[in-house]
């Protein structure tokens, strides 16, 4: 499916996402899933899956395919929620795994630092963003 074709104006993100507004939905717990996510994308902007929000790769899996379907394949991203605590990560790397093979291409992240996302992503032809510095 074509991305958006006319951007209200262009900006880099406009340009770098392939959208039509510089608007990004970054990820809310619980709250980005398919539903909101497609919402935002169908309307023009850019928004993204939480991985955090399921409890099995196979649920993220499936979520991304239903964003897939319900955006008519426009491009959406995947937030990588990552946290300061002791083994709280460990899915990460499963979950950039199913995003990648899924076909997604655009991550960002929130909370702790995600250097080490960084060779992963781009390994598997992704685009890392942080949202939030993890030097705080």
């Amino acid at each position: 499916m074509p991305l958006h074709p006319v951007a209200v104006f262009r900006t880099r993100i406009t340009e770098l996402f392939g959208i039509r507004h510089p608007i990004l939905l970054g990820g809310m717990h619980h709250l980005g899933q398919s539903d909101v996510v497609a919402a935002v994308v169908n309307a023009g902007a850019m928004g993204c899956i939480t991985a955090r929000s399921f409890e099995s790769p196979d649920g993220f899996r499936a979520d991304l395919r239903r964003c897939r379907e319900l955006t008519d394949g426009r491009p959406f991203g995947v937030n990588l929620t990552l946290s300061r605590r002791p083994g709280a990560n460990k899915d990460v790397p499963d979950w950039i795994e199913v995003a990648l093979a899924e076909g997604v291409r655009h991550f960002e992240s929130a909370g702790d630092s995600p250097e080490h996302l960084v060779g992963p992503v781009h390994r598997g032809g992704g685009f890392p963003a942080a949202s939030t510095p993890g030097g705080r």
